[in-house]
This record gives structure tokens, C-alpha cells and sequence, in this order.
């Protein structure tokens, strides 16, 4: 099982979503992870956005680094699912 942890942008962009329903899914999503998160996330081409993706079901997805170490899983940003498609495509910087 391993740990979370948000970085402040991530928790940024959790705690801004409008809808508390929302990010009560959010983060039940995130939790699944803990188990497991090789089994349903995909490695992304770009590490400037984490090592992996996983789409959060509907509107967004995160990205995150694994620390097999320390036994922590490090997610880096929660954005809607297409603006990561198209910064994966892209090539741009998350900003």
C-alpha cells in the first residue's frame, strides 16, 4: 500500500473544483490507487508531467510520480482529462 502525497498545485487544483460532490469522487479515485497504482495508470511519453496518468472518471485526470523507497505515490496535477491529452500531444509545459 503506498502513500499520498499532493504537491501544492495539485491540492490547488482539488480544493478550487466547485463542486464539493466532485471532489468527494476525486479523491475516492485517488484512494483506489493506493493498492495498486501500476494496475490501472499509463505511463506517459513526458516526465515534466509525472511518470504516469490515470483518468479519474469523466472530466479529469491526474499525473503522478511512483517512489518505490519510500512507498509513496506523488501526484502532481488534477486537470481535465482533454487539456492533459493535448499537453501530452503537445508538448507544452503544464502552465
Amino acid at each position: 500500500m503506498y502513500k499520498c502525497r499532493l504537491t501544492p498545485e495539485a491540492l490547488s487544483q482539488l480544493v478550487n473544483l466547485a463542486k464539493p460532490k466532485l471532489k468527494t469522487n476525486l479523491v475516492k479515485r485517488i484512494t483506489k490507487l493506493y493498492a495498486d497504482p501500476y494496475i490501472t495508470a499509463k505511463r506517459t511519453n513526458k516526465s515534466i508531467f509525472g511518470e504516469y496518468y490515470y483518468n479519474l472518471g469523466g472530466y479529469y485526470a491526474m499525473t503522478f510520480d511512483i517512489d518505490e523507497k519510500e512507498g509513496k505515490m506523488n501526484v502532481i496535477m488534477i486537470i481535465p482529462r482533454a487539456r492533459l491529452y493535448r499537453m501530452l500531444l503537445n508538448k507544452n509545459s503544464p502552465q
